[in-house]
């Protein structure tokens, strides 16, 4: 068997396809932000979206509750990563922040504050999204892929909220687990799997993280932003 030609695109389908590519390219088609529109249309469908917030290529909202209000994003939210809200869960990014290539999952509440920081690779979720029983893990695959039913990510699975404290930061590549509450100002550092809470202007690393340091307190002054609806009072699901 010639595994080589097995591989070749048929001619026809791959003269589309240059036609489409050079259709693309001569007449100056920005691609990139097509896409960027398209996620901004996206995330409008499916979130509350606050004054000036900007969307890149990247950006996806998979709001599977299909209640736009379960997700809020605040002000001048720079947003380039993958929301990923159930149906029970409520989602909200407070104004300012940024959301790096990565992915955030929701079953239950994640409140992400003011003006921080999320950088590329970095996981937030705040559950553990699957089931300890391997039985019951395996039933789940299977009835994904041969019955089209979604996976239960509710019965007989834990999960906690996740809350962010205004101006913290998360290194590239951390993982922020269930029932974690990462205080104002504090650094996670790159890598960081944290299981447990974080004081205000702590900062931690490690797997699992542990504290190695501590900023200074400098709190951003927002008093000249406080003409701009919802900066001070972002919705709050936790109460």
């Amino acid at each position: 068997m010639d595994l080589h030609k097995s591989r070749t695109i048929p001619e026809p389908a791959l003269s589309l396809l240059r036609r489409a590519v050079t259709r693309l390219l001569g007449g100056g088609i920005d691609v990139r932000a097509l896409l960027a529109r398209q996620a901004d249309a996206e995330f409008r469908r499916h979130c509350t979206v606050a004054d000036k917030v900007q969307f890149t290529a990247s950006a996806r909202c998979l709001n599977h509750s299909g209640d736009r209000d379960r997700i809020h994003i605040g002000r001048g939210v720079v947003m380039d990563g993958i929301l990923a809200c159930h149906r029970h869960g409520h989602l909200v990014i407070g104004d300012y922040s940024f959301v790096g290539r990565s992915r955030i999952y929701c079953v239950d509440r994640v409140q992400i504050g003011r003006g921080v920081l999320i950088s590329d690779n970095v996981a937030i979720l705040d559950s553990n999204m699957h089931a300890d029983s391997a039985v019951q893990r395996f039933e789940s695959a299977v009835a994904w892929v041969e019955d089209g039913r979604f996976p239960d990510v509710y019965t007989g699975i834990d999960y906690a909220p996740v809350v962010i404290g205004d101006f913290a930061w998360i290194g590239f590549g951390a993982c922020i687990l269930k029932g974690v509450t990462i205080g104002t100002g504090a650094v996670v550092g790159a890598g960081a799997v944290v299981t447990a809470d974080v004081d205000d202007w702590a900062v931690v690393a490690g797997n699992p993280a542990r504290v190695i340091g501590e900023m200074p307190v400098h709190v951003p002054d927002v008093s000249d932003l406080s003409d701009h609806p919802g900066v001070h009072s972002p919705p709050d699901f936790l109460e």
